[in-house]
């Protein structure tokens, strides 16, 4: 068994440590110039330019689907399909925004949906995107549903909250 999470923090007590004087001596109790300085950081680690930091995944993720409905990517009554192993906050988001979620079989090995997993559930209903969770920092074969949601013109975005570093063929 894999525990989900062993301490809160790394670092556990050093952490509540700074925590604890960061709350008692901040002008203010949120975090503020913390919260930027984090983006900046986070984006350079990951190689991208920009980073927001929100208060929740779910949040991050209604936003992020909010933001693919205001862009036109996605449109009330698209038919989205999910890693049927997930969490509730990305599969709320579709129902909060008028969209249609469809669940994804997940292979035991890997517990993602796998492309034989997405082209099967193909066969039975069309898809207009796919959410994928990559749990516990496992991912299915992401190249070959990269393919089949180009080929099948499907918007494939991700939940890589547990996946951050991981790596696939290099």
């Amino acid at each position: 068994m894999i525990p989900l999470m062993k301490s809160a923090f790394l670092n556990e007590r050093e952490t509540i440590e700074e925590l604890s004087r960061f709350i008692a001596t901040a002008d203010r109790l949120s975090m503020h110039v913390k919260c930027l300085e984090f983006e900046r950081e986070f984006s350079r680690y990951q190689g991208r330019s920009d980073a927001v930091l929100f208060n929740s995944g779910g949040s991050a993720n209604l936003a992020l689907i909010q933001a693919l409905k205001n862009l036109g990517r996605l449109k009330e009554g698209d038919r989205v399909g999910f890693s049927a192993l997930t969490w509730s906050t990305n599969v709320m988001p579709l129902i909060q925004l008028d969209l249609v979620p469809v669940p994804l079989d997940i292979y035991p090995r890997t517990l993602n949906a796998m492309s034989t997993n997405i082209k099967e559930r193909l066969g039975e209903t069309h898809l207009d995107a796919i959410l994928l969770t990559n749990a516990l920092g496992m991912a299915g074969d992401l190249g070959n549903i990269r393919d089949l949601c180009d080929s099948e013109e499907i918007l494939l975005f991700e939940d890589n909250c547990e996946a951050l570093g991981t790596e696939l063929a290099g």
